[in-house]
C-alpha cells in the first residue's frame, strides 16, 4: 500500500501542471447552462456503451440517480472552473486508494470503467461545444485541454489500478488461483486475451479474456469455423487471406478487423500472431487479440470534429494559417484563400511564408517584418504560466492574384511551444478589411471637407457680425446727433422715424455682438476643470442690479467642478438667467430654481450625447410666463421668438446660443413650458 500510495503522490504532483486557459470558461457555460442537459447526456452514453459501473446502480431510483451526477459532475465543472482538476484528481484517487468512495467500493471499479469513462465524458462535452463557440482556435484549444486532462486522469487511474493490483498481488502471492485472476484483470485492463490455434487438430485455446470479448460462455470448446461466423463480411476475406499468408511464408501478422457479437454489437480487433513450427512446418499459431474499439470510437470521433473544425475554417469569411517558425513552412491554409486573394493554398503550403512575403504591399513588409520579429522575441522571452497567449495585431496589403491590392486586419497568437518553451508554430487569423478602409478614407476626406467648410463658414460669420458692427454704430451716432441737434426743427412724426431708426440699429448692434459670439463658441475648444459654482454667482452678481429691481429670488444647488470651456458657461448661464429674469416680469412672488445632480448612462440613454460613465444636469427653472409646450423645439433655433418685440426685448440668438454650448462640450438643452405658470431649462453634459 506504501507504493500505491506513493505511486498516485507522483501522478498527483504531475497532475498539478493542469492548468488551462479555454476549458474553466467551457465548463462554467456548462455548469450554468446545460448542467441536467450534460447529466442526461452522459447517462445515456454511459447506457448505450454499456459502461460495467451502471450494473451497481441498476436498482437506483432513476431520480437518485440523476441527482448523484448532478452533485458529482458540478463538482467536477466546478473544479475546471476555478482550474483546481488536478487537486480534485488526488483527492478522488485519494478516496479511491482508501477505500473511502461513495456506494462502490474500491474493487468496483474494473478496467473498462477506466478507459470508456474519460470517453463518455469528452463526447458528452463536445455536444455542447457548438453551443458555446464557434471559433476555430477556441474549439481546438478547448479540445487539446479536454484531451490533456483525459490523458493524466487516464493516466492516473491507470497507474493506481494496476498499483492496487500489484497490493493485492502482493497479499496473495502464495494463492495461484488468485494470481490467475488478476493475470486476467490485466489483461481486462488492456482488453487484451492470448490464444493458441494448433492447425493439425483445428482446435483453438483461449484466455478467459477472450470469451469476455467474444460474449462467448467461457468454456465453450472453441474452433476455428466456430470464430469465422462472427467475422464481419466485409473483413471475412481479410482474415483468412492474412492468416493463410502467414501459414504460407512463416512470417507474423499484423492486422485489424471487425467482427458481429450475436446482439448485433461491432467490435473492432487487433490480431497478432506468429507461426509455430515443429521439423520446419507450422505446427501451431499464438496470438493475441485486442478489443480495440473504443478506441477507434475515439479516433473516428476526433476524426470527425477534425472535419468538423476544417469545414468551419474553409467556410469562414477569413484567412486562416499556420506556420512552423523554424522552418517558414505552413502547415495548414484554409479555403479563404482562393476566395479572397485567387490563390491556391497548395501553392502556399509549397513555398513558405515566402509566399506571402512576396504579394505583401512593398510599403507595408518592412513594418509587419519588425513588429512579427519583436513579437517571437518578446513571447520566447516571456512565456506565460497561465497559458494564455499574446495576441498580435497587423494592419496591411496584400495583392490579388488579378493585380488589386486588398486591406487585411491580422491577429496573430501562438499555437504551440517546443519542450523549451520555444514558439513552434503560429497561428493568423486575416479578416479582409478592403471595405471597411476605404470606407473610412472617404469618411475621413469628407470630415477634413466638413470641416474646412465649417472653418470657412465660422470665419465668415465673425468677419460679416464684425464689419456689420461699425455701420451701425454710425448709424445709431449720427441718428442720435441728428436728433439732438435739430430736435425743435423736426416734425413729431420725424422725431418718431429717427428714434426707430435708433432703436433698429442698437438691435442690429446687440444681434451682430450674439453672432460674433457664436463664431467664436464654435472655435473656442479649450476644456479646464471649472468650478460651475463660482461661475454661476459671479453671473448672479453681474445681473444683481435687474435681479433687484424685479425682487426675484434665486434658489440653487451647490454647482460641482467639472472639465468644460469657463467662458462658454458664463455666457450660458448669462443667457438663462437673463432669459428667465426677461420673463418673470409683472409676477407676484417670483423666483428661480437651480439644480444639479448626476445621471448613470441609463438615464440618458433617449439622448443623442457623448458616451461617458456619468452626466451631470443642470436645471433652470422660473415661475414666469412660460410657453405652449408644442414649440419647446423652437425656442432655439436662430432668431425665432416666441413674442413680438414690443412685448419682450430680445433678438432670437440667445437661445441658439445656450444651444450651441450645450452641444459644444457633447451634450444638449431642453425646455419644458406651462403657459402663465413658468419654464424649466435642462442642460445634460457628459462628465
Amino acid at each position: 500500500m506504501r507504493e500505491t500510495i506513493e505511486a498516485t503522490k507522483g501522478v498527483a504532483d504531475k497532475t498539478n501542471k493542469l492548468s488551462f486557459s479555454q476549458f474553466p470558461g467551457f465548463a462554467a457555460f456548462i455548469k450554468e447552462n446545460h448542467l441536467r442537459a450534460y447529466v442526461d447526456e452522459v447517462i445515456r452514453q454511459s447506457r448505450r456503451l454499456k459502461l460495467p459501473l451502471l450494473k451497481l446502480l441498476e436498482s437506483m431510483p432513476e431520480e437518485q440517480l440523476v441527482k448523484l451526477s448532478l452533485e458529482s459532475n458540478m463538482e467536477f465543472f466546478q473544479a475546471a472552473e476555478d482550474n483546481k482538476l488536478a487537486e480534485l484528481l488526488e483527492v478522488s484517487t485519494n478516496k479511491w486508494i482508501n477505500d473511502q468512495l461513495e456506494i462502490i467500493g474500491q474493487n468496483d471499479i474494473v478496467a473498462e470503467d477506466i478507459t470508456m469513462v474519460g470517453y463518455i465524458r469528452k463526447i458528452s462535452m463536445l455536444k455542447f461545444l457548438p453551443l458555446y463557440t464557434n471559433e476555430p482556435v477556441t474549439i481546438i484549444e478547448i479540445i487539446k485541454e479536454i484531451d490533456l486532462y483525459d490523458m493524466e486522469a487516464n493516466l492516473a487511474s491507470t497507474n493506481t489500478y494496476i498499483n492496487l493490483l500489484k497490493d493485492k498481488i502482493e497479499k496473495n502471492a502464495a494463492e495461484l488461483k488468485r494470481s490467475e485472476e488478476l493475470y486476467r484483470q490485466a489483461q481486462g485492463l488492456a482488453h487484451i486475451g492470448n490464444w493458441t490455434w494448433t492447425l493439425a487438430d483445428n482446435k483453438l485455446k483461449w484466455s478467459d479474456e477472450l470469451y469476455k470479448i467474444y460474449h462467448v460462455e467461457p468454456g465453450t470448446e472453441i474452433n476455428y469455423e466456430l470464430i469465422y461466423a462472427f467475422n464481419h463480411p466485409d473483413d471475412a476475406n481479410r482474415v483468412t487471406t492474412e492468416t493463410q499468408k502467414s501459414i504460407a511464408t512463416l512470417k507474423p501478422f499484423d492486422f485489424y478487423y471487425r467482427i458481429i457479437l450475436k446482439n448485433g454489437t461491432i467490435k473492432i480487433l487487433h490480431a497478432r500472431g506468429e507461426i509455430i513450427t515443429e521439423g520446419g512446418q507450422p505446427a501451431q499459431i499464438h496470438g493475441t487479440l485486442q478489443d480495440v474499439t473504443y478506441e477507434q470510437l475515439v479516433q473516428e470521433e476526433l476524426q470527425k470534429k477534425n472535419e468538423f473544425i476544417n469545414k468551419i475554417a474553409d467556410t469562414t469569411p477569413s484567412l486562416i494559417a499556420s506556420y512552423n517558425v523554424n522552418t517558414g513552412k505552413y502547415t495548414f491554409i484554409n479555403k479563404a484563400l482562393e476566395k479572397i486573394l485567387g490563390y491556391d493554398p497548395a501553392e502556399v503550403i509549397e513555398n513558405g511564408v515566402t509566399f506571402f512575403s512576396g504579394i505583401v504591399h512593398p510599403d507595408d513588409l518592412p513594418g509587419i517584418i519588425e513588429k512579427n520579429t519583436k513579437a517571437l522575441e518578446e513571447a520566447n522571452a516571456n512565456p506565460p504560466a497561465d497559458g494564455n497567449e499574446m495576441v498580435v495585431e497587423f494592419k496591411y496589403r496584400m495583392r490579388h492574384k488579378n493585380g488589386n491590392y486588398h486591406w487585411f486586419h491580422t491577429y496573430g497568437t501562438i499555437f504551440d511551444r517546443n519542450q523549451e518553451k520555444k514558439v513552434e508554430h503560429v497561428l493568423n487569423v486575416s479578416i479582409d478589411i478592403t471595405e471597411q478602409e476605404e470606407a473610412e478614407q472617404a469618411l475621413q476626406q469628407k470630415n477634413l471637407q466638413l470641416q474646412q467648410s465649417n472653418s470657412s463658414l465660422e470665419e465668415y460669420a465673425y468677419v460679416a457680425s464684425h464689419d456689420l458692427k461699425e455701420p451701425m454704430r454710425k448709424i445709431a451716432t449720427f441718428s442720435d446727433r441728428l436728433l439732438r441737434a435739430e430736435y425743435d426743427n423736426l416734425s413729431e412724426e420725424s422725431r418718431q422715424y429717427l428714434e426707430k431708426i435708433m432703436n433698429s440699429a442698437k438691435r442690429m448692434q446687440h444681434m451682430a455682438n450674439e453672432l460674433l459670439g457664436i463664431s467664436i463658441i464654435s472655435g473656442n475648444k479649450s476644456f479646464a476643470n471649472t468650478n460651475l459654482d463660482e461661475i454661476l454667482h459671479d453671473v448672479i452678481e453681474t445681473l444683481e442690479f435687474k435681479i433687484q429691481e424685479k425682487n426675484v429670488k434665486i434658489e440653487a444647488d451647490t454647482l460641482p467642478t467639472v472639465k468644460v470651456v469657463p467662458g462658454q458657461f458664463r455666457q450660458l448661464f448669462l443667457n438663462l438667467l437673463n432669459n428667465a429674469l426677461k420673463f418673470t416680469a409683472n409676477k407676484e412672488n417670483p423666483y428661480i430654481k437651480i439644480k444639479a445632480e448626476y445621471l448613470s448612462p441609463k438615464q440618458v440613454s433617449s439622448y443623442h450625447i457623448l458616451h461617458a460613465e456619468k452626466y451631470l444636469k443642470i436645471s433652470i427653472a422660473d415661475n414666469g410666463i412660460g410657453f405652449d409646450n408644442q414649440f419647446s423645439n423652437k425656442i432655439f433655433a436662430i432668431f425665432q421668438r416666441l413674442h413680438s418685440k414690443s412685448d419682450y426685448e430680445g433678438t432670437g440668438i440667445g437661445l441658439a446660443i445656450c444651444k450651441k454650448i450645450a452641444e459644444n462640450h457633447g451634450g444638449t438643452i431642453s425646455a419644458y413650458g406651462v403657459v402663465n405658470q413658468g419654464a424649466t431649462f435642462t442642460i445634460i453634459i457628459p462628465v
